[in-house]
């Protein structure tokens, strides 16, 4: 050793400071008190119950228990001694790893105590073991004093209890710890503990106001979404215990999609799993994907018990979840893709609903004959009929799609057939509807010039009409009613007839004219949605879709966009009319997709706009 240097041991100046520094580390008031549920948890508690309740002005927050308790082999006097002058000694820390992991125990340090400066400004346990004399231990915030008394004993209670009790609670801490907030806090934050443990834990709060939670049973958090299947525990060579993963899709499940949880031996010790630097990135950050991974090896920082010591424990762990990345990648575009391919009930039922409540706003429109499960049309009046010559039949009643969006490289043929859309219908007594004629070719081919209209309703209706459009409306109720149209070109006529059902009122079931959306994954088309035989196809393929498939209100805006389109498209077939609303729903996407409906600002917004 050269001349001059020196060796020896670290020595701590002023032993209390050190105290104070390990006591301020921890500022969340919910996670001290989950270190002193954690503690009755080491010590094989069956039932935990915490409870807030106000004594002689003092605002209480209790933890009892009925575990093993504190120091069971030593007088409760000198066991409390114990624990008072051996802050930051532990005996779980003597114990070798496997037996801290049969018993489940996560804490190691000692200083769990000292997270009470967060809550309150004293503690106090009170110790039984065996019907023993009751014995309290009282800390004081920000002071090296303790005090030991024998306590009064109390009834009731089984043969051995521990209650730690944090007296005088800061105004700081009595909103994280109302008995619904720091309920669900904990169900989160211990849920790998309690379900290690079966612990019955609940929460008493005598001090809630109005409507909030006074008792509440405590049990592990459920992760939302749906499981991903294929992650098995990840065993390493140089380590006994092995990396739980339970990773779920959470598709649109809300403020807490998104996040994956880290944990050790069942507690939480990160918040969020890509707050490492080593996994900053997809699929960690994917807002899709929840979770749980769970490591016992790993060594939490002591004091706030958050974060992990970066050692060989966190390296392992971290190089195995790189290893699985590209299967949970898999796994999500899978349930991603099927999400986006399934277009389930409820979302009909949520169309229908607010179309529903649609119809009386725009009585002159027609929808759509909605199909019953025994395959029958469902409130639609009977089929309309042609009067053609049977060698010239009338275009199918799906053929308005063909007639006016159909190219025209060639002039349309001489008049083959009329129809009108629509081809059948309801009205209530006053309603009024709008009818609308379509001339054709042999070919299916509109005919837009050259031919003229001439348009009859029956006594029980009011017509008025121009061309090839007309509205009636209904003055009283009947059976059965008719319009019929005659179309003519030169010697050439065609007739068509509309059969119209009147009624005093409606009587619409909520789903009546509101077709059940048909998934269709087609990528690399560029239609949205169309009408095929009253059969309402949605592309789940198309980009638009996509971007909104994994959130439920957006999904249903859109879809109602779509449906939208095909009534309006339905009722006026005007030449070109899809086009133009199809350039409508896309700008309307746009809309969303870019936040403009929620008003968030763009990176790009101008100088001194306002929001």
């Amino acid at each position: 050793m050269p001349d001059g240097s020196a060796v020896g041991n670290i020595g701590v100046h002023d032993p209390f400071e050190l105290i104070r520094h390990l006591a301020r580390s921890q500022s969340d008031p919910r996670k001290a008190v989950a270190e002193l549920v954690q503690n009755a948890l080491d010590e094989q508690a069956a039932h935990i119950t915490i409870e807030r309740y106000r004594d002689g002005g003092e605002t209480v927050l209790s933890i009892l228990d009925d575990g093993l308790g504190v120091l069971p082999e030593l007088p409760r006097k000198d066991a409390l001694t114990t624990i008072a002058t051996n802050i930051g000694h532990s005996r779980k820390r003597q114990m070798s790893f496997d037996e801290r992991m049969r018993q489940a125990m996560l804490g190691q340090y000692g200083i769990g105590l000292l997270g009470f400066w967060a809550v309150g400004h004293e503690l106090r346990i009170l110790s039984c073991v065996g019907a023993s004399e009751v014995w309290g231990l009282t800390l004081f915030e920000d002071s090296p004093r303790y005090t030991i008394t024998r306590m009064p004993d109390v009834i009731g209670r089984p043969a051995t209890w521990t209650e730690v009790q944090v007296r005088r609670l800061h105004r700081a801490a009595l909103a994280p710890t109302v008995g619904g907030r720091l309920a669900t806090y904990l169900s989160v934050e211990l849920r790998g503990q309690l379900v290690r443990h079966g612990t019955e834990l609940r929460l008493i709060d005598r001090i809630a106001r109005g409507a909030a939670d006074k008792l509440v049973v405590i049990k592990p958090s459920h992760l939302a979404g749906e499981r991903l299947p294929g992650f098995e525990p990840i065993r390493l060579p140089d380590f006994k215990f092995p990396i739980e993963v339970t990773l779920h899709f959470a598709g649109d499940a809300g403020p807490d999609a998104g996040r994956v949880r880290l944990g050790c031996a069942g507690a939480v010790v990160l918040d969020d799993l890509a707050s490492l630097p080593e996994l900053a990135h997809a699929p960690w950050t994917d807002e899709r994907l929840v979770g749980v991974v769970d490591f016992p090896h790993l060594e939490v920082a002591p004091g706030s018990r958050r974060g992990i010591v970066p050692n060989a424990a966190a390296s392992a762990l971290v190089d195995a979840l790189i290893a699985i990345e590209p299967l949970v990648v898999t796994r999500l575009d899978e349930r991603s893709n099927a999400e986006a391919a399934s277009l389930s009930d409820d979302m009909h039922r949520q169309l229908a609903r607010l179309f529903t409540r649609v119809t009386n706003f725009v009585p002159h429109l027609e929808w759509f004959p909605v199909a019953r499960r025994s395959g029958t049309v469902d409130d639609a009046p009977p089929s309309g009929s042609a009067v053609s010559p049977p060698s010239e039949p009338a275009p199918p009643a799906d053929a308005e799609e063909d007639l006016v969006e159909q190219p025209e490289l060639f002039p349309p043929g001489p008049l083959f057939a009329v129809t009108v859309r629509p081809s059948k219908l309801e009205l209530a007594v006053q309603e009024r509807k709008q009818l609308h004629a379509i001339a054709a070719d042999e070919h299916g081919r509109a005919i837009r010039e050259g031919v003229s209209f001439e348009w009859k309703a029956s006594s029980a209706l009011s017509l008025s009409a121009g061309g090839n459009l007309a509205t009636i409306e209904a003055l009283s109720a009947s059976a059965t009613e008719s319009v019929e149209v005659l179309a003519r070109q030169g010697e050439r006529e065609r007739v068509f007839i509309v059969p119209v059902r009147v009624v005093s009122e409606h009587h619409r079931r909520a789903d009546a004219g509101i077709p059940q959306p048909e998934e269709v994954n087609e990528p690399l088309q560029p239609w949205r949605s169309r009408l095929i035989e009253e059969r309402w196809q949605v592309n789940t393929g198309h980009p638009d879709y996509r971007a909104f498939a994994h959130e439920a209100r957006p999904r249903l805006r859109y879809l109602a966009m779509l449906l939208s389109k095909e009534v309006v498209s339905r009722n006026f077939p005007q030449p070109g009319v899809g086009a133009t609303l199809e350039e409508l729903v896309g700008l309307l996407a746009a809309l969303e997709r870019s936040g403009a409906w929620r008003g968030r600002a763009r990176d790009d917004e101008e100088p001194g706009s306002s929001s």
